[in-house]
């Protein structure tokens, strides 16, 4: 359990946006997300709460939803992301309606 001297106390930790911000569970780093790159501040509370600067961790394709859309491991080292598809490697979804019909007329019944 992390302890602070004040703990309605706020302190801003980036210039930028940050979403989805996590704290490791040993307290020391805070993680967030800034569009499709994700950053790491090391935090000390022995003295009261001291940020550092926000460090670039990686940025790739990954997908972003309300709630939480990724964890961080323990230690800070790892993390687990829903991979999400880069704009131009989509696939179109395509619908077919009536689809026992369209079946019926690719493949019609053998004849006995």
């Amino acid at each position: 359990m992390i302890r602070v001297a004040n703990p309605g106390e706020r302190t801003k930790i980036t210039a930028q946006r940050g979403d989805e911000s996590r704290w490791t569970a040993d307290g020391k780093i805070i993680t967030y997300v800034d569009g499709q790159q994700w950053f790491a501040v090391d935090v000390s509370t022995k003295k009261g709460f001291v940020a550092g600067r926000p460090r670039p961790l990686f940025r790739g394709p990954f997908q972003q939803h309300s709630g939480w859309s990724y964890d961080v491991s323990r230690d800070g080292r790892r993390f687990l992301l829903m991979l999400g598809p880069p704009d131009e490697t989509t696939n179109p979804l395509i619908v077919v309606t009536n689809w026992f019909a369209e079946v019926s007329r690719l493949a019609p019944p053998r004849e006995k």
